[in-house]
Parts: structure tokens; sequence; C-alpha cells
């Protein structure tokens, strides 16, 4: 009640000195995100302070200052499929120290995950993997992508976060929450309404998987190669399923012993509705097999095509055919002409060389 008490002047004077409440900047999601809460404090701006700058003394807060929690779904680099949730808070400095904790119940528990910052980026111990700050919206906040996988979770497509609730705090000191307002000396300020500035600020605070969304879609001009016909190329046709937000996509290929095969390119840039063609050629094939191509967006959207490959059949020669040069001396007809007389019999051969060893010795006769 003391602390309360404490915030009951500055909410009064507040309440004369605020012509509108401070906004966030915060732009509509992007389409690859849905909007799951968004801050709203009201006329009382968070750390009490007007256009971001004349704060109450004693009120200002160091932590972040919330502004919307965003998710998607998406896969991580080992292919695994996972929850993205987006933290895009607002700061003009780094600062060690401060920490995002994100709560929710799902698959009939409570469970919690957060990031805290280090340098000019933060760590996890929580989810699988953080990345950024990214710039967000105008360019002064910033976004923190928090993956966690399907498996930690214990939850699949059709599955359910319900009371989700986000809280950026300092040194373990709360400084603001979703949905909140902000908190001072442990207190929440009072909410004071006002029209809502930030799109999709009426957010039911919930989300429902749905697994991750075909962000490429990948036509074949065939799904094999027959080196027996002549078919050693086939192409592939990227197109993005996004209206506006571009995106990058790597290709990579395995292919298996004793075929040889290249990509015409190892990377497209795709704009929104954008189509772009990569040629799979194979030089040489002694064996059938499949080829295994990998197609991974910058947005996390991975994707496989495999395509058989057929060698061509070996030719066999003819048993009735004349002997080329490429026969060996032994069997040719040339060199069978060419072949030394068979070897005499060893008893012939040791009396042909007594007589003449008996010549030898006796001259005259």
């Amino acid at each position: 009640m003391q602390r309360l008490a404490r915030l009951v002047p500055f909410v009064a004077v507040l309440l004369f000195a605020l012509p509108s409440a401070s906004g966030h900047g915060a732009a509509a999601a992007r389409e690859i995100d849905t909007r799951i809460l968004a801050d709203d404090d009201g006329l009382i701006g968070f750390s009490a302070c007007i256009e971001g700058e004349a704060c109450v003394p004693g009120l200002a807060s160091e932590s972040w200052d919330l502004i919307v929690l965003e998710a998607r779904e998406a896969y991580l680099p080992d292919g695994k499929p996972a929850l993205v949730l987006r933290t895009v808070y607002q700061t003009d400095d780094a600062h060690d120290g401060r920490t995002v904790t994100i709560s929710f119940d799902a698959g009939g528990k409570s469970q919690v995950f957060g990031f805290e910052s280090k340098g000019e980026g933060v760590i996890t111990d929580t989810f699988d993997l953080v990345r950024g700050p990214f710039p967000a919206f105008d360019g002064f906040p910033f976004a923190v992508d928090g993956y966690v996988s399907y498996a930690k979770l214990g939850l699949k497509p059709g599955d359910q976060l319900t009371n989700v609730r986000v809280v950026s705090a300092i040194e373990g000191e709360e400084g603001d929450v979703m949905p909140g307002t902000w908190m001072s000396n442990g207190v929440e300020v009072p909410y004071v309404p006002s029209e809502p500035e930030i799109p999709g600020a009426a957010a039911a605070g919930t989300y429902t998987l749905a697994g991750p969304a075909p962000l490429v879609t990948i036509a074949t001009s065939s799904t094999a190669l027959d080196l027996g016909k002549n078919a050693t190329r086939l192409t592939l046709t990227l197109t993005s399923k996004l209206t506006s937000t571009p995106q990058f996509v790597n290709l990579t290929m395995a292919s298996p012993p004793g075929i040889v095969a290249a990509l015409s390119q190892s990377g497209v840039a795709l704009d929104g509705g954008a189509t772009k063609t990569v040629t799979v050629t194979v030089s040489r094939a002694s064996t059938a097999g499949t080829l295994n191509v990998t197609i991974r967006s910058d947005l996390d959207y991975v994707q496989k095509i495999l395509v058989n490959v057929l060698p061509a059949p070996v030719k066999a020669v003819p048993s009735n055919s004349t002997c080329s040069s490429t026969c060996s001396p032994a069997t040719s007809s040339s060199a069978s002409k060419k072949s030394p007389l068979p070897a005499l019999p060893l008893e012939l051969g040791l009396l042909m060389l007594a007589v003449a060893s008996r010549r030898n010795l006796n001259p005259g006769r």
C-alpha cells in the first residue's frame, strides 16, 4: 500500500501533463507473423515519460520497453519444426542484465522461455536458439527471435498457447509487462484507458500451432533423369508465396557415389510473388541413384526435392564381330599367324645334342 501511495501524486500529475499516450512506433505485423500481445500502457507511458523524453524522476526503468510479442512457425537448422516467438522492444543503448521472460500454458503445463542482454547481443538457456537483435518497424525498436522445437514444447500442430505473458526486467527487477502497464518499485502502475495506438493491440494473448507455413513452392520439369534417353537436365521453378516480404533461398544437392551432378546456381533472391529457375545437370552416372536437393529460405523454411537418375545401358559387343584394333595380340588373326613353332619334344632334343657331340669328338669319321 505504501508503494502504491507513492505512485498517486505522479499519476495525478501525469493525468494533467500528458496530452496523449506516448507512441511506440509499432507497425502492423509482418505477413509471416501473428501478433499475440501488444503493449498498451494507456495515458501513462512506460516509465512515465512524455514523448519518450520527459520522465518523472524516480520512476524511469532501465529495462526494455516492451512493444509486441509475435509468433510464427519455422524450421531449426537441423530441420526440426519449431515455434518462433518474436519480442519487439524499444531501447536506445546496450546494457547487460536486461531480461525478457515469456510464459504461457500449453500441453497441460506452464512453460517459461526467455533471453538476456549480453553486450550488443542476447543469450539464452531456455530457447533452442535466439537470433537478434534486429531493427524492427521504423528502425528504432529492436526484435529478438526465440526458437523452441515442438519436441521441447511437447506440442504439435493444433495445440494452443494460452495465458501468454511477457515481462521485461533488469537485474531481476521487473520494469514492463504485457498484458498490463509497467512497474515502479515493484508495483504495477494503474491503467488509464486511451485509444490503442498499436495495430493488433486487442490481440487475445493466445496462439494455435499450425505447422511451418510453405513460403516457397517448387515445380520440377521432371522427377527423373534417364541418361539412356539423353535426359541429363531438369528445371526447378521456385515461386515465393509471400506477397511483399523478400527472401533469399539457398540450394544444396547431395549426389550418391557414381553420379556427378551440379546446380546452375546455389542461391536465388525472391521478392514477394517472384519466380526464379534453377537447372540440375547430370554429367555422368555409372549407377542408378537419387539426387537430394534441399532449399532453405533465410526465413527458416526448408523443403527437399528428390530426383531419380538412371544410367545409360552398357552396349554389349556381338560375338560374331570382327576383332578391332582393341583386341589383344594373342587373340587377333594377325598375331596368330606370327606365332612361333611349337617346342621340340625333350627326348628328340637330347638325341640331337648327343649326335653333335660325337661328331665334334671324332672329326674324321
